[in-house]
């Protein structure tokens, strides 16, 4: 049986993490993905660690099963490839700032002029309308803008990021969804679009229970920095779900509403469990101080790993503070094939994040079936299956059109 995606045609002009990655995860489910690179390449290649062969450790994550070709945009015989190959796509997949693509003569109007059944892929930082739709942006600087920074923040202690790029990640599952939307809107009218997606809207997405504001009728609405039903984690007004256990490792636990009695009783506390003053979520916040020494002393008794089996097997929500490292023997992650492998030349089986969601009917398909280019590899196969004569290509080659 053959993936989802065979057939489909996917041009990318992307750089980093967002525009790449979106592109990988339609090439995982078997579009044909043709990469663009400038004449130095990604800049995700030269992204420390840099491996010998010129690859880094972010350019292989993100760029499986593609072919890369180079073209110089600035000189006109390489628009030509570029319309020629926007003929033959069904996608194109941009990240850029508003305006760059235009710049470039890769925008949408510029594209679909030529193909109108192109599904056209924007991808921005803050959006392209409003006064700063032009300017530069990355994740770290939208966890700060849209306020995880300061909600994740010790009282007390500057702001630390989370260290993984929330937005950068998820911004390409939002736009796959977006190109598959709009697959099957082609489908019923022949026509393609474009997609706008943004850090800015992806991360207020991801938090949107804490962005909701509701106040009851009979209430009075309050301003909204005060509407929040979340407040900060690390708020001293609440009840700590953190904890240090006896062997200097971490658990953390989430605090259940009705079922406190039982977690109470799970683990040896039973003196609180039958307390009014801990009754509910507010009376325990209330007392968050004196609850939290409780629990803390409690729990520093014991292993963190006892802890989690003691807690897990009462069907608690919890996990002891893991490294990273220890994901990959995560029986979980391994049950369920979350992490996979693929061969890469001039390197050990490469170990990578398997692609994020299953479909029952192609279970058993490889998705990796190709390595991660080099730069330029598949200029000149990729230029051949265009319909350019070997004379063409070495008279774009010394014109340096191809870089």
């Amino acid at each position: 049986m053959s993936l989802p995606l065979e057939g489909i045609n996917v041009l990318e002009f992307g750089a980093v993490f967002a525009g790449p990655a979106t592109a990988m995860h339609l090439a995982d489910q078997g579009a044909n993905v043709v990469k663009v690179e400038p004449p130095e390449g990604d800049s995700a290649r030269r992204s420390a660690p840099v491996f010998p062969n010129g690859l880094s450790l972010a350019f292989l994550t993100l760029n499986r099963n593609k072919r890369s070709i180079v073209l110089n945009l600035r000189q006109p015989k390489a628009m030509e490839v570029v319309h020629r190959l926007t003929k033959w796509a069904d996608a194109v997949v941009i990240n850029m700032k508003t305006g760059s693509p235009e710049k470039l003569g890769i925008g949408y109007k510029q594209l679909s002029a030529i193909n109108p059944r192109l599904i056209y892929v924007s991808m921005t930082y803050a959006g392209e309308r409003g006064p700063e739709a032009e300017l530069p942006g990355i994740d770290l600087i939208t966890q700060a803008r849209v306020g995880i920074l300061e909600h994740h923040r010790h009282p007390g202690r500057p702001p630390v990021t989370s260290r993984i790029w929330n937005f950068d990640m998820s911004v390409p599952m939002v736009a796959s969804y977006g190109v598959l939307l709009a697959l099957w809107e082609r489908q019923r009218t022949g026509k393609g679009q474009k997609i706008e997606v943004s850090l800015l809207q992806t991360a207020l997405m991801l938090q949107s229970i804490q962005m909701t504001r509701a106040t009851p009728i009979d209430q009075e609405p309050l301003p909204p920095a005060k509407a929040v039903a979340f407040p900060s984690r690390f708020s001293p007004d609440n009840l700590p779900n953190i904890y240090l256990c006896k062997d200097g490792r971490y658990l953390f636990f989430s605090l259940p509403g009705e079922r406190w009695q039982r977690l109470c009783h799970t683990i040896g506390l039973h003196e609180l469990a039958d307390n009014p003053k801990y009754e509910n979520p507010n009376n325990r916040n209330k007392y968050a101080k004196e609850l939290g020494k409780i629990l803390a002393d409690r729990l520093a008794t014991r292993p963190a790993e006892e802890w989690e089996k003691v807690l897990k097997a009462d069907g608690q929500a919890c996990s002891v503070v893991r490294d990273m490292t220890e994901v990959y023997d995560d029986p979980q992650v391994i049950a369920n094939e979350m992490i996979t492998q693929f061969e890469q030349p001039d390197f050990h089986p490469v170990l990578a994040v398997n692609t994020p969601l299953k479909l029952s009917a192609t279970a058993g398909e490889n998705r990796f079936r190709r390595p991660v280019p080099l730069l330029g590899e598949h200029t000149f196969e990729v230029l051949q299956e265009l319909k350019y004569s070997e004379d063409e290509i070495s008279e774009m080659a010394a014109a340096e059109v191809l870089g």
